[in-house]
């Protein structure tokens, strides 16, 4: 194995950015966790006001909304809670491609989702949420 002298490597680089991204997160998880954030009940059920997502996964969704400019759309939230309690997005899903696109509706792609679901329990992903757009 070669090793890096003077350059530091790719994959020192990405691993070094990648580094300072997690300390990035957990310090504004502490921050929000300091601000003893809020819940919110809706039927009963306490749900965080806050929650921490992917900047990619912000993008996943606006390239989704990007298809259907005058129609509604959506997907599913993926990612896990942290020790704070609020939601940690970590994936997006789009619609699917039985789904149903209207001016004032969606209707997911049921098969895929449940089917994709049940793929990325596999890796300790959870079902945090769906998402959907508003268009003009």
């Amino acid at each position: 194995m070669k090793k890096c002298k003077r350059k530091m490597c790719a994959g020192r680089r990405l691993r070094k950015r990648q580094g300072a991204e997690i300390k990035r997160l957990k310090k504004e998880v502490a921050r929000l966790s300091a601000q003893r954030c809020q819940e919110a009940s809706v039927d009963g059920v306490r749900h965080p006001e806050a929650a921490l997502i992917f900047g990619s996964e912000v993008e996943a969704i606006r390239a989704y909304v990007l298809e259907y400019p005058r129609l509604e759309t959506g997907g599913s939230l993926y990612g896990w809670y942290g020790e704070s309690g609020l939601p940690v997005i970590a994936l997006v899903t789009g619609p699917g491609k039985n789904a149903q696109h209207y001016e004032v509706s969606f209707h997911a792609d049921e098969a895929y989702s449940f089917a994709l679901g049940n793929a990325l329990v596999e890796y300790g992903l959870q079902h945090l949420g769906e998402w959907h757009s508003h268009h003009h």
